[in-house]
């Protein structure tokens, strides 16, 4: 514990100094100086990110995008970081979800910070307690610019879950809530065996609302079926009309 206090105390000392820490996989597209902490341009990755922004704005899904990239063989990240997993290279690919936190990361709009995040990736600092570290990226976009592709971020998801809609209906989505803390819960997929040893999928509703630890709040797992909630829903229309 020492030990993790002193690099924390030091990594905090270089923030301070508005300096980059040198930990931590570097943002696609940047490559870190060390010595001066700051990040520049990767020319190979950012023409990766230019082609990626172009497709967005043309109205491509980041489906369809994570698709192409695997195609051409483009590592993704943590591949071309060559980060390792117990000793052995990664061989994970692009998936949507990865282009979607990509681009949402303000670093490239120029605006830098640490201590975004408490206790690694279980959930987000507030923002008073985040570190700016100005001039730490160099901006890809100008704020206005990064502020249209936040939108049309949202524009092609909104799209993909009215598609997914039609394959299954959820038209509760997103209005459903948890009767113990109020919060909104989201859909899950869980497993479960037939007779005969054959495996199907159903859909639920679950609240996962998780405090500032990280820690699922809600305990035992509150969940409902879709199914369950779909017919109630529409038999109490009915009932209305």
């Amino acid at each position: 514990k020492d030990i993790q206090d002193r690099t924390m105390s030091g990594k905090l000392k270089r923030v301070r100094e508005g300096k980059l820490w040198n930990h931590g996989l570097e943002k696609f597209g940047y490559r870190r100086i060390k010595e001066e902490g700051r990040a520049v341009f990767d020319p190979e990755e950012k023409a990766i990110l230019e082609d990626i922004i172009a497709r967005i704005f043309a109205g491509e899904s980041a489906y369809s995008i994570a698709a192409h990239l695997n195609a051409e063989n483009i590592p993704p990240p943590w591949r071309r970081r060559g980060v390792t997993i117990k000793g052995k290279a990664t061989k994970g690919v692009w998936r949507h979800g990865t282009i979607i936190g990509m681009l949402r990361d303000p670093a490239y709009k120029g605006f830098g910070a640490a201590m975004r995040y408490k206790d690694g990736a279980k959930g987000n600092a507030p923002r008073s307690e985040w570190i700016t570290i100005p001039d730490a990226y160099p901006p890809l976009h100008t704020p206005d610019e990064w502020d249209q592709l936040q939108i049309k971020l949202s524009e092609i998801a909104a799209k993909k879950s009215r598609a997914r809609n039609k394959i299954v209906p959820l038209v509760f989505r997103g209005r459903v809530v948890c009767a113990r803390c109020g919060h909104p819960m989201n859909t899950i997929s869980r497993s479960y065996d037939v007779e005969g040893g054959e495996r199907r999928q159903t859909r639920a509703y679950a609240c996962r609302r998780r405090g500032d630890d990280g820690q699922l709040l809600c305990r035992p797992w509150r969940q409902i079926t879709t199914r369950y909630v779909e017919e109630a829903g529409w038999r109490a229309i009915a009932e209305a009309f």
